[in-house]
């Protein structure tokens, strides 16, 4: 006959645990953390508390309040990953700049955002003037669907850009760091060619001759080439200063602080 009550007869289901593993390592961690907060409160204490025994109230609710600070502030995207704040009412991401600890990181990423949005509302006034120049027979209206292809492309592939140069820095990933720097230099890229040739949708510098040479609205048609080639330049300019930031912040950090800067790869 079993007379050991911790173990159950035989064809007994053993009763559940109380706990679980859980649980227990969550008691352990805060019995470990109240046990070396009371031990630094006592050695803090002044002589005469640390002769009867007792820390000093003072120091002890001070480095309780730093340990339970310390242990319990979750990680960065831990923290954030159900915080979908961006873009304006589509929620679909995480942005805010004051993540980013470091100030020149920080700074970078603010223009790099400025950056992305100043040109997704350069591709939206050239669909806007596509559309306006379709509708008085000035170009054809198949320029229209290319002028709003080029907003949707670039609205999604720019802000994966941003998005990678934003999170990039905020968790020092120097690979996602990377990735806005190939497509934001590719950007740039488009944007000095878009102020410069004619064509289609385009309406850049080289566009003058052909506004010029419209039997249709000729004088808003040669206006509106030199108004939007003026903003496609200040735009590759604008992402061209976002791209420098975002670069040499990386360098910089990686630089001063080695393997566990901006450029680690991860």
């Amino acid at each position: 006959m079993n007379t050991n009550p911790r173990r159950s007869p035989a064809g007994v289901l053993p009763p559940a645990r109380r706990f679980s593993h859980g649980a227990r390592v969550r008691r352990r961690g805060a019995t470990k953390r109240i046990f070396f907060t009371r031990a630094f409160a006592r050695a803090s204490s002044p002589p005469s508390a640390r002769r009867g025994g007792s820390p000093s109230p003072t120091v002890a609710l001070i480095c309780l309040t730093a340990s339970c600070r310390r242990h319990t502030t979750p990680p960065f995207f831990s923290r954030r990953r159900e915080d979908y704040n961006y873009p304006l009412y589509l929620n679909v991401l995480h942005y805010n700049s004051d993540d980013i600890e470091n100030a020149n990181a920080r700074a970078a990423v603010q223009l790099a955002h400025v950056a992305y949005l100043y040109t997704l509302c350069l591709f939206l006034l050239n669909f806007l003037g596509t559309v306006i120049l379709s509708g008085g027979g000035a170009v054809d209206g198949v320029n229209v669907v290319y002028a709003l292809f080029n907003v949707i492309i670039y609205g999604i592939v720019g802000m994966y850009a941003f998005y990678c140069g934003y999170k990039g820095m905020a968790t020092r990933n120097g690979r996602l760091t990377d990735y806005y720097v190939y497509l934001q230099s590719f950007f740039v890229l488009f944007q000095l060619i878009a102020s410069s040739v004619n064509g289609a949708n385009y309406y850049g510098w080289s566009n003058a001759g052909r506004a010029k040479r419209s039997e249709k609205m000729a004088d808003f048609f040669l206006g509106w080439t030199f108004f939007e080639s003026t903003m496609w330049t200040l735009g590759y300019l604008l992402g061209a200063a976002a791209l420098y930031r975002v670069a040499t912040t990386r360098k910089d950090a990686m630089r001063s602080q080695g393997s566990s800067g901006y450029g680690l790869r991860v």
